[in-house]
């Protein structure tokens, strides 16, 4: 069986040292915050939001082709391929659609994707590397992820970028705040260990 991440690492010019920090590869950048209120909006966004794996995670495009693959590293890891990586919601509220509008993206090959995580404790996305050159196949390098974080770090919220580690480098981590990376080249996980849910 091909692994996934071994597919992709070498497409890269990641360093993929533990011990390395290159800002230019193993950080997500400070865009700006949003304020306002949308505690309501996130409580219905959790009751909504549908847990997903590997296998379900795009209701837009469907399985992966790699999926296979993308089990196996899973397994690989001492992992159940059914792992729960997080809740998702794609249909959003008014409020978080502006959030989406209010950052000036310009669509590539496919539509901007939208969508809000609900990250429940014990829930992980293990450490993989994005495919998102599907919306520019020309320049993979202009695609963006932004993430706005909807309530605020608490210990045990466990974001990382290749060597970055969120709660280390933002410690109070507040709702509001927007982060900015390219993904083409970094390895990134997620972890929620809180007694409550994170967004």
């Amino acid at each position: 069986m091909n692994s996934n991440w071994d597919k992709l690492k070498p497409r890269t010019s990641y360093h993929y040292d533990s011990f390395k920090m290159d800002p230019a590869y193993d950080s997500m950048r400070y865009a700006g915050r949003f304020i306002g209120q949308w505690q309501t909006e996130l409580e219905t966004v959790v009751k909504s939001s549908t847990a997903i794996t590997w296998r379900n995670r795009n209701p837009i495009d469907g399985t992966s082709p790699d999926i296979e693959s993308e089990e196996y590293d899973l397994m690989r890891a001492g992992a159940d391929p059914r792992l729960s990586l997080t809740n998702l919601e794609y249909q959003l509220h008014p409020v978080f659609q502006h959030m989406t509008d209010a950052l000036g993206l310009v669509e590539g090959e496919k539509p901007i994707q939208s969508r809000v995580h609900i990250q429940h404790p014990g829930q992980v996305w293990n450490l993989h590397i994005d495919k998102l050159e599907k919306w520019n196949k020309a320049d993979p390098h202009s695609v963006y992820r932004f993430m706005v974080m909807l309530n605020d770090w608490e210990p045990g919220h466990f974001i990382q970028y290749s060597t970055e580690t969120l709660f280390t480098l933002v410690i109070g981590l507040e709702k509001y705040t927007v982060l900015i990376g390219t993904m083409y080249h970094i390895a990134q996980q997620t972890l929620e260990m809180v007694q409550d849910v994170h967004f």
